[in-house]
């Protein structure tokens, strides 16, 4: 029976399932609009940014690598995507750009990571820190709206579920059959676990380190465009706080769901459960006034507990 218990308490779905129903359950009795319609409208839209770009992130850390620039990407995006509009550059043209400089951005990151053998945490900082630059040299403005359309496709729901989030839905259902029932699945996690064994198989491990920043450029950029319509105008002048909302907790969330650097453990409903949890432990903490630092302060501490659990229980 305690064996049983144990085995229970391990497993990290069932304890962020927990966490978060505890969270909710305490929330909803100390604050009655907690439950309300458009309350939850904006837990589950911050929950698809934050998961879209988490996503991304989890892909690169199953392979053993990190990306620090995807705080950089979608600043850059919703930096750039305004202009644009000005330039009278049409809805359905401006949100697949946006994916595109996510294609980019990886692009370049995968062949220095992958071909120039350079470290992917000193190379996507780089990166973070040009894509920074770029913000500040182009330049912009606060006043500069996007796309109204845009502004509307993020504000539309069905019910209170905002449309985005079935977008999220959509691809998270994509990335769980990729990992779990495709031989790009299987290569991720194979090099994670071990890239020297995985290269003597024959993996061509530039092209897949490629693939795999490519695919969180693209999830990085679909959140700058998400995040875009969700503020209604450039984020210029923003981008320390969009590194620390989605650089720092898209790592957060993914560490919580049970991945590791070391790679090859990890999934889309882990990462999920990690950013909803993320999602709603913050945005309780700031409805209570609690300030940003201690906020970051309650996330390392989550963070750290979750580590420890998931290490004991791989002892075991």
């Amino acid at each position: 029976m305690i064996k049983h218990v144990r085995t229970m308490l391990g497993s990290s779905l069932r304890v962020l399932a927990l966490l978060i129903g505890i969270t909710w359950l305490v929330s909803s009795i100390l604050l009655p609009a907690w439950l309300s319609t458009q309350h939850l409208f904006t837990i589950l839209r911050a929950v698809s940014i934050l998961c879209m770009v988490s996503f991304g992130q989890m892909i690169v850390i199953l392979s053993g690598e990190i990306d620090l620039s995807v705080g950089g990407t979608i600043y850059f995006v919703t930096v750039i995507l305004p202009l644009l509009t000005r330039s009278q550059i049409p809805v359905w043209a401006i949100i697949p750009f946006g994916l595109i400089l996510g294609v980019l951005v990886g692009t370049v990151n995968g062949i220095f990571v992958g071909k120039l053998k350079i470290p992917s945490i000193v190379q996507t900082l780089g990166m973070h820190l040009i894509l920074m630059g770029l913000c500040w040299l182009i330049g912009g403005s606060i006043h500069r709206r996007c796309d109204p359309f845009l502004i509307t496709l993020v504000s539309m729901k069905i019910g209170f579920i905002p449309l985005i989030f079935f977008i999220l839905l959509a691809v998270s259902i994509f990335l769980f059959f990729i990992l779990r029932n495709s031989s790009l699945g299987w290569k991720i996690r194979a090099v994670g676990s071990n890239p020297e064994a995985s290269r003597l198989t024959g993996l061509n491990l530039v092209s897949l380190r490629i693939t795999i920043f490519i695919i969180s450029g693209i999830l990085a950029g679909a959140a700058g465009v998400m995040y875009l319509g969700w503020i209604g105008r450039s984020a210029y002048g923003a981008g320390n706080i969009l590194v620390e909302e989605y650089m720092l907790q898209s790592i957060a969330a993914v560490i919580i769901g049970g991945t590791t650097f070391k790679g090859g453990r990890g999934g889309v409903p882990q990462t999920m459960l990690g950013a909803f949890t993320l999602v709603t432990i913050f945005s309780l903490l700031r409805i209570l006034g609690m300030e940003p630092r201690s906020r970051y302060m309650i996330m390392g501490l989550i963070m750290l507990i979750f580590v420890a659990a998931h290490f004991r229980a791989r002892r075991r």
